[in-house]
């Protein structure tokens, strides 16, 4: 997998977890920082959250911004910000790990204290 596809999936996975957080009732959980390591090369990628927008960083340098909009309490609609596509993908939280389904890969992201 390019390391392009593999942000943008970071990317969906990410936004997919800010939906779910804001239409929680209790504040959007989702909103700050967030990390994943990735097994095979060790690179981590850095996810910081706010209430409209995910961006994924890598060694202090942007790889992308996203917009998302809510579809429901575990599912977020990401609009790709080269194709304009948007895409639903699905999540989990669990206390500090957020969890993004894409196309039936997860990936596990830690939150930073």
């Amino acid at each position: 997998m390019s390391q392009k596809v593999s942000y943008r999936l970071l990317a969906v996975l990410a936004v997919f977890a800010i939906l779910l957080a804001g239409c929680s009732g209790g504040g959007n959980k989702l909103i700050g920082k967030w990390e994943y390591k990735e097994p095979t090369s060790g690179m981590t990628v850095n996810l910081e959250v706010t209430k409209d927008k995910l961006t994924f960083s890598s060694l202090g340098q942007s790889l992308m911004e996203v917009g998302y909009t809510y579809v429901d309490k575990d599912t977020i609609k990401v609009k790709d910000p080269d194709t304009g596509e948007e895409q639903e993908t699905g999540y989990t939280l669990n206390g500090d790990t957020l969890t993004i389904d894409f196309g039936g890969t997860q990936i596990n992201f830690t939150k930073v204290k």
